[in-house]
């Protein structure tokens, strides 16, 4: 080690940053608490070892820094974490501190504004099947049949409960991003109203995700439900 009040021997400090990495790409960074109970569980194989040893030649005694911390549950030092990084990247190991992105996060960036207007005026757009349909009039852009107007709230319904609040700081490579694998069931169903023009009001839907549709979802609409004859 370098110093005496060191905590971890270098050996260690380098055993600590491949598991470090290792977690971060997998897809699990690691937060301050968790790499604290890391360097708890390294200090207590050494200890181990060095009484297998009968802490004679070859075992490395712990310093008081050590022991403080494996006969303690409290978190290692912000000076600990200030003073690791740098060490870890003076040996050409680039880890830094950041706060890690839920994977839904990249589906959102893709949602630009140039998209959107390509998905309603676009050539192959909402407005051109409208008018290709012949429910849009193609001069003054106006649907004459006021069952075709609809407004529609929505609002979604976790099955599970999300996490809510600052997500913690991870320790992650420097200057990549890291995203974080949630242990809960991301599954939601969508509950949504709808009214036309006209007046009528649709009820209660209940949109469930299904990559195919089975016969007892497909049902015909009951009788003196508003259907469309086209």
């Amino acid at each position: 080690r370098d110093a005496n009040t060191q905590v971890l021997t270098n050996a260690e400090r380098l055993k600590l940053a491949s598991w470090i990495l290792a977690r971060a790409d997998a897809h699990d960074p690691q937060t301050r608490h968790q790499i604290s109970v890391q360097v708890r569980r390294l200090l207590s194989e050494r200890y181990k070892f060095n009484k297998s040893r009968k802490f004679g030649k070859g075992s490395i005694p712990l310093n008081t820094n050590e022991l403080n911390h494996v006969n303690s549950d409290v978190d290692l030092s912000h000076t600990f974490f200030q003073r690791i990084y740098p060490w870890w990247r003076a040996r050409g190991i680039n880890i830094s501190e950041g706060v890690s992105r839920a994977e839904e996060e990249r589906r959102s960036r893709k949602r630009t504004e140039v998209v959107v207007q390509n998905h309603f005026f676009g050539e192959y757009g909402l407005e051109r099947e409208l008018i290709d349909a012949g429910i849009m009039d193609p001069h003054t852009k106006v649907i004459n049949d006021p069952r075709r107007i609809l407004n529609g709230d929505e609002t979604p319904q976790p099955l599970d409960v999300p996490q809510r609040g600052r997500r913690a700081k991870v320790a992650k490579r420097k200057g990549c991003a890291v995203r974080q694998r949630a242990g809960s069931n991301k599954e939601q169903i969508t509950v949504m109203m709808t009214w036309d023009a006209s007046g009528w009001n649709y009820g209660a839907q209940l949109v469930v995700k299904r990559k195919w549709a089975t016969a007892d979802l497909v049902v015909e609409a009951p009788e003196g439900e508003c259907t469309f004859d086209d």
